[in-house]
Order: C-alpha cells, then structure tokens, then sequence
C-alpha cells in the first residue's frame, strides 16, 4: 500500500493512469488492487525460471559463426546496432549502452554473443548474475533480422547458461511477450523450472 500511496502521489499531475504489473493468481496483492480502483487489463508478460545447471540438448552453430562476449568487441557500435535493429528502437545508442554498462553488477563476459561470418554481431543474450543470492536475468535476447531462424538465441541463451551456472547462480530469469508472442516457443523450449503470467493493472489518476 505504501508504494502504491507514493507512486500515486508522485505521478498524478504527469499521468492519465497508473500502470502496475502483478502476477497473475496473487490473490493478497489482486485484492489489493482492485480495493483500490485498480482494473486487470490482462496478460502484459510471461516469467520463467529455469535451473542454468541443467542438462540440455547441445544447439550447433551454422557453418562460419561463433560465440564470444563483449570482451571480444573493442568498439562496442556493433553490438548497439544489433540492439536498435532488433529492438527497431532509436532510442539505443552510445549514451544508452555508456549507462548500461556502468551498472554495479554488469560484467561483459556474462554479456553473450553470436558473431556472423562476417564478423557482424548476430545474437545476445545478456546475462545479469546475483552472485550472494544465486539468482540471475537474462535480459534481453534478441537477434538481428538477418540471422533469425537459426537457432542462434537459443545457442546464446545456452551459452549464457553455462556462464551463470559456473558463477554458481541457480535460478535464472527470462521474461518474454504475452502469447501469440513468438519468442514464447523458444523459452518453451528451454524447459523452464516454473512458469508464470504477469498482468498489467491499470487505475485513472484524477
């Protein structure tokens, strides 16, 4: 209530409505918002857990491709280039990736790529560890429109894996679109641990 209290206060003169994301089936904190003028506008994202340790079948990389990290870039406007192309978003540029980059827990080599042939970056799937809790997010997953259908997220995903789970992490986090998103078969496929549906709750600020 408390949060809610603030985040009411603070953007009821900026906002014309007050979004918030609950799991679907929390019931204490569905009652909660409803009590207070809040409406379930339906499935924003899905959340899944998967165990990083887990045995999965191995994913071979087409002829002329690799996986590396972003040691690996010494000028990192290739990978900011993978990430506005896939993301179609011109917001991602060099201030974005310098803010990225400078949070405590980022750590480049926990940052998994896939490079083309070429060289170009294809795929990422970024890895952000909590080491004193064992848990981790791998956000985000993304590859560029040109290298897609090549089962390249899923190689970075595993090798992002792999990564974590020799830093000891045991649970690891990826969030995905509502279905029909696409990107859910592929997290599917992983054999998550746990599932689960998160929903957007809206309320009018007046």
């Amino acid at each position: 209530p408390a949060m809610l209290d603030w985040a009411e206060r603070r953007f009821r003169d900026e906002r014309a409505a007050l979004e918030v994301m609950c799991l679907a089936g929390d019931e204490p904190r569905e009652a909660l918002l409803r009590e207070r003028g809040y409406e379930d506008r339906g499935p924003a994202e899905n959340l899944r857990a998967y165990d990083p340790a887990k045995s999965r079948p191995p994913v071979p990389l087409p002829p002329g491709y690799r996986l590396a990290d972003l040691t690996a870039l010494p000028d990192p406007a290739p990978y900011i280039a993978l990430e506005r192309t896939a993301f179609n978003n011109d917001y991602i540029d060099e201030r974005w990736f310098r803010a990225k980059t400078s949070a405590p827990t980022y750590d480049p080599t926990l940052h998994v790529i896939a490079l083309a042939p070429d060289g170009s970056v294809a795929a990422v799937a970024h890895g952000w560890a909590d080491a004193a809790r064992g848990t981790a997010e791998i956000d985000p997953v993304a590859t560029h429109p040109d290298h897609r259908r090549l089962h390249l997220a899923q190689a970075v995903i595993m090798a992002a894996f792999a990564r974590l789970a020799a830093r000891g992490v045991r649970v690891a986090w990826i969030g995905s679109g509502p279905e029909p998103n696409p990107s859910n078969r592929l997290y599917d496929s992983l054999a998550p641990e746990r599932k689960w549906t998160v929903h957007l709750w809206s309320k009018p600020l007046e």
